[in-house]
């Protein structure tokens, strides 16, 4: 009994023996070794383990090659090669070199296949970059979807298009839209139909924001592209110009500011338009001490317009030749008091525009004076209104006041025989003309 014990542990030995060899034998029998290179790798063991491990990389590269003629490539490759080593002989150097560069091609054949057979889209750089590494979960449920991968792209493209273009208080707005929105992708985890619910939602909230950045970029583009723009706002700027020059909502109240300080000071006194100079350097002083802040920017500028509108006397702005006289000084009173519309108020303010004005006014009374009868005279009084409505609506076009008020006088001048050479307008008692033109509109 002892004896067919050990003999049992014998044979088990050398079949424990003999498979280990095989498992680090080279990849032939060595039985059938028919050249001197096949016998010298059964010699020794290095040899052997690098023929096993060739072998095995080449049945793993064959098993990845995707198509049959790259398999037929292969399999010529390898017979090449084998030539190549049987002409080593017994030469250990030689058989060594040959096996270490097989493998490193073998190796480079195998990982091309592989990533030949990964998705398009898990070959860009982009992917690489964002899911190489240990990832959390729902990020690795994004990486290895193809659709949701895309969607993700999506966002983040519109994301930083946004963050690019848009001013600093709508990047700030976006950046934390998307931190909040980052936390709840991260809630998904695995559901890869809230991931899609989630990143369709974000697209659209982003393509909304886009389109209002761009339209903003539009309108801020238009009011650019003016000729006061570029006067004022290229080259190099100081904090609170170059805040200004980028925002076209405190554009806006700026070249309002400057439009009414010059009308002031063209349209003034000495006095005043010393007084109305001195306060604009003032105000120069405290919107430059606002820097980039645009709220403190805003608050000047309208103060600054309601001053300009309130604090100095419109009487004392009017041109010198509107109270030259007591005469014109009644009638520049009766009219610049009574409209108080724009076009009124450009027209009493300009020297040209009020002649004309004048001149219209002097014209009614003239008409007035030659109309036979009542109804007549209650025509022209209707037609006066419909006119001054008409003129109001000029607003501060100055080329449509001017149009329009040369019309009038020649109509004025034409009707119930009124001689064109001599109309309204070479009446020399100008205060006998007001009272008469009162009597006629009571």
């Amino acid at each position: 009994m002892t004896m067919i014990r050990a003999a049992a542990i014998a044979s088990a030995f050398a079949l424990f023996a003999t498979a280990a060899q095989a498992q680090q034998g080279p990849s032939f029998s060595c039985s059938s070794a028919s050249n001197p290179a096949e016998r010298t790798i059964c010699r020794f063991d290095n040899l052997s383990r690098l023929d096993l491990r060739m072998a095995r990389l080449y049945d793993d590269a064959r098993d990845a090659a995707g198509s049959n003629r790259a398999r037929r490539d292969l399999r010529d490759a390898q017979r090449d090669w084998v030539r190549e080593r049987n002409d080593c002989r017994s030469d250990r150097g030689c058989l060594r070199d040959k096996y270490r560069d097989r493998i490193a091609e073998l190796r480079d054949v195998g990982d091309s296949e592989q990533t030949r057979r990964a998705p398009a889209y898990q070959q860009t750089r982009v992917w690489k970059d964002r899911c190489d590494g240990r990832l959390s979960v729902h990020l690795e449920t994004t990486c290895n979807s193809p659709r949701l991968w895309r969607l993700y792209q999506d966002v983040v493209t519109s994301y930083r298009d946004i963050r690019r273009n848009a001013p600093a208080q709508v990047s700030r707005r976006a950046q934390d839209d998307q931190r909040a929105w980052n936390r709840e992708w991260a809630a998904c985890e695995r559901n890869e139909r809230c991931h899609e619910r989630k990143m369709e939602n974000r697209l659209n909230r982003l393509r909304r924001m886009a389109s209002r950045v761009e339209e903003r970029l539009e309108k801020r583009a238009e009011y650019q592209r003016t000729r006061a723009w570029k006067a004022r706002c290229e080259g190099r700027l100081r904090a609170h110009v170059e805040t200004t020059c980028n925002s076209e909502r405190l554009w806006t109240l700026y070249t309002e500011v400057v439009t009414q300080y010059r009308e002031l000071r063209r349209n003034s006194r000495p006095r005043l338009a010393a007084r109305v100079q001195d306060d604009q350097q003032a105000w120069n002083r405290e919107w430059a001490a606002c820097g980039d802040r645009r709220g403190c920017q805003r608050r000047k500028m309208e103060q600054r317009l309601d001053e300009m509108a309130n604090r100095y006397n419109r009487r004392r702005v009017a041109r010198k030749s509107g109270n030259r006289t007591r005469g014109r000084g009644e009638i520049w009173q009766y009219i610049c008091t009574r409209y108080r519309d724009e076009a009124h108020q450009t027209a009493c303010n300009d020297q040209a525009l009020w002649r004309l004005r004048r001149e219209v006014f002097a014209a009614y009374v003239a008409a007035s004076k030659r109309a036979p009868r009542t109804r007549d005279q209650r025509f022209l009084t209707e037609q006066d209104s419909k006119w001054k409505r008409s003129f109001a609506a000029c607003n501060q076009r100055k080329r449509c006041m001017r149009q329009s008020m040369q019309e009038r006088i020649t109509y004025l001048d034409s009707i119930y025989g009124g001689d064109p050479g001599r109309s309204g307008r070479d009446i020399r008692d100008i205060a006998d003309a007001l009272r008469t033109y009162r009597r006629y509109n009571q």
